[in-house]
């Protein structure tokens, strides 16, 4: 349905489309759900183009989270979606140094939480009286994802941007004259 609608009305929900996705990746239990998400955000994104990169910082540290989700297929749809919009290495590589700062944002958030703190910001209240095990169980596997999520997602932020430019390959990435054996 998305694919079909024309760029003007796609470009008017982007906003909020990003608003629902940032908030719902990390709240529904539902892999059917997320992975939904991701396909809305691999066509609003194939759509949209160039007039999606205003939207970039905002969209990339829940993307990021996604590409690293618990649930294969919703990871698998996430990276697809994002190798297929950023062709290069290069590309990629570049939305990774220029959403760097909101990354880290939201992944050491995410990472600070306790697992009732992250229920809070999410809205998610616990019931009186306790909760039965589906609840709680479902409220752990929450938990878990977004905190699994986040970690893989630092690692991979620190080991794009860690790595040397091709550039910086080209002359042995030191910027010393000396030869290595």
């Amino acid at each position: 349905l998305l694919a079909a609608r024309p760029a003007t009305s796609l470009k008017e929900a982007c906003a909020p489309f990003l608003h629902i996705y940032r908030r719902l990746w990390p709240q529904d239990a539902e892999p059917r759900v997320r992975e939904g998400l991701q396909r809305c955000l691999e066509v609003l994104v194939g759509a949209l183009q160039r007039d999606f990169a205003k939207h970039l910082r905002s969209a990339f540290p829940t993307w990021l989270c996604a590409m690293f989700d618990t649930h294969a297929e919703v990871a698998q749809v996430a990276r697809r979606a994002f190798v297929s919009t950023f062709s290069s290495d290069d590309k990629r590589r570049g939305v990774f140094r220029h959403c760097q700062a909101e990354c880290l944002e939201l992944l050491t958030a995410n990472i600070r939480h306790s697992e009732q703190s992250l229920h809070d910001e999410l809205g998610i209240t616990v019931q009186k009286p306790p909760l039965d095990k589906n609840v709680a169980l479902e409220r752990q596997d929450r938990y878990v994802r977004v905190i699994a999520a986040s970690l893989n997602g630092l690692g991979e932020l620190v080991h794009v941007c860690a790595s040397p430019t091709p550039l910086a390959k080209a002359d042995g990435g030191s910027g010393s004259s000396g030869s290595s054996s």
